[in-house]
């Protein structure tokens, strides 16, 4: 009998210590996570302002057991972004407008769920994301309404002004139950794949049901997040943009490094290309190959921007092209006579280096859209179209090593997907302090010599 206890605590043991190897080992690769709350997102903020520090180690698409099952598991509630502003084009929408809403998601412990409405009418199309084009006819989802975001406040210490923008969501009435309602495909879908969650995931747990849902009404999105807010992300030094945030003290290299730092960190935890844009991407500019990007915007162009002439970009290409062999430029502009103009007046040596988006490689049978003159391409044909080419071209430009550019949600985009690299390497010419083209040669030079 005591030998049979004995081998049954034997047994035992063994059984046990196995358990606690697979246990530890489950916890090393992130298996058994689902139990700890989800951890910020890593935002460097502007100096003087609020210095907060936080990084997500996970990418978002490591999923747990339990997230699988209840997504909004560990977080205070959820963040439907819904809109930009009435007037941004693709990049400006999704790569600043949405990209600042997922900051203040991952600031306030929110999932968000992107879910674009009609609202910001140049991106949106209601021929593919109009709700004859979505799977219901709309979706609705139960939670709790009565959260709103406060008013936090920046305070100018050289003018004394006061500048509102969203703080963290406050209770302003008692929460109660409530359905909100979706129509439409949510847009975001047709490019990228889903962020942490969508709404129709959402819709269906009943998980979510004791969380209450918060939006930010547009009057908190522009100006609030994209002008005032100390933390948001910008493309370049926008007018109204309050003087201590315009930081004029600080070389506008730098002053662009840090939003660039910060959009590059929530791209990588929430941005993915989908297989359709990834394709025509991968036909436009093949992945693993020696490349100079070119961004030329010359439609429409505003706020303290101006169109760069096209004979500022060719003693760039002309050094490039000097110090690698066979190497791409890749050519991204939103003007056809950019296209004209190269072909007639450009070096042949630089004139066949040159690659772009073109009907073959864009994922359609319709032709590429490019302003044969100021108007903006969004105006000149579908919106489904100039969003999938202009994304097409972020994604194309994002895998060069260097980049020419002016000022641009486009450029700055490309930025964010392959930081720290193109900023490193990169050349602005809305810069008045920009790279010479003696030390762009010279670093071109540098550059290719350690990649042979």
């Amino acid at each position: 009998m005591n030998r049979i206890l004995l081998n049954f605590s034997s047994l035992t043991r063994l059984r046990m210590l196995l358990l606690v190897c697979l246990a530890t080992t489950c916890l090393y690769f992130g298996l058994l996570l689902p139990y700890s709350v989800p951890t910020t997102l890593a935002i460097i903020d502007v100096p003087l302002i609020d210095p907060l520090i936080a990084r997500n180690s996970l990418p978002h698409t490591l999923k747990t057991f339990r997230e699988k099952d209840d997504p909004c598991h560990g977080y205070d509630g959820v963040l439907l972004i819904q809109q930009g502003d009435r007037n941004g084009a693709a990049a400006t929408i999704f790569f600043l407008f949405c990209l600042n809403q997922l900051i203040y998601a991952d600031r306030y412990n929110l999932l968000p769920v992107v879910h674009l409405n009609d609202f910001s009418h140049w991106v949106y199309d209601p021929g593919v994301h109009g709700t004859n084009n979505s799977p219901q006819q709309g979706q609705t989802i139960s939670m709790l309404q009565g959260m709103q975001p406060s008013k936090a406040t920046l305070v100018d210490p050289a003018t004394g002004r006061s500048f509102l923008y969203p703080g963290r969501p406050v209770q302003r009435d008692s929460l109660q139950p409530y359905n909100w309602t979706v129509k439409g495909t949510g847009v975001w879908n047709s490019y990228f794949e889903p962020p942490v969650s969508d709404f129709g995931l959402v819709a269906q747990q009943a998980y979510c049901r004791d969380k209450p849902l918060v939006t930010l009404p547009p009057a908190m999105i522009l100006p609030a997040l994209h002008i005032h807010c100390p933390w948001a992300v910008r493309a370049w030094r926008y007018g109204g943009l309050p003087p201590v945030l315009q930081e004029t003290n600080v070389t506008f290299n730098d002053w662009l490094g840090r939003h660039r730092r910060n959009g590059a960190a929530v791209v990588r935890k929430y941005y993915r290309w989908n297989a359709a844009l990834l394709q025509a991407a991968d036909a436009a500019n093949p992945v693993g190959q020696t490349c100079l990007a070119l961004h030329v915007r010359h439609s429409d162009k505003g706020n303290r921007r101006h169109r760069i002439p096209l004979p500022a970009f060719l003693p760039f290409v002309q050094a490039y092209i000097e110090q690698t062999r066979g190497a791409v430029v890749y050519l991204a502009t939103d003007s056809s006579s950019v296209l004209q103009k190269i072909n007639q007046t450009w070096p042949e040596a630089a004139v066949q280096r040159i690659r772009t988006l073109d009907s073959s490689s864009s994922g359609s049978h319709d032709a590429i859209i490019r302003s044969p003159n100021k108007t903006a391409v969004f105006k000149l044909g579908r919106h489904h179209q100039t969003n999938f080419q202009v994304l097409t071209d972020i994604a194309a430009m994002s895998r060069c090593q260097f980049l020419l550019h002016g000022l641009s949600a486009v450029s700055e985009a490309v930025h964010y997907w392959n930081y720290p690299t193109l900023h490193e390497q990169s050349v602005n010419l809305e810069d008045p302090q920009h790279m010479s083209i003696d030390n762009f040669r010279d670093m071109v030079q540098r550059v290719h010599s350690v990649q042979e």
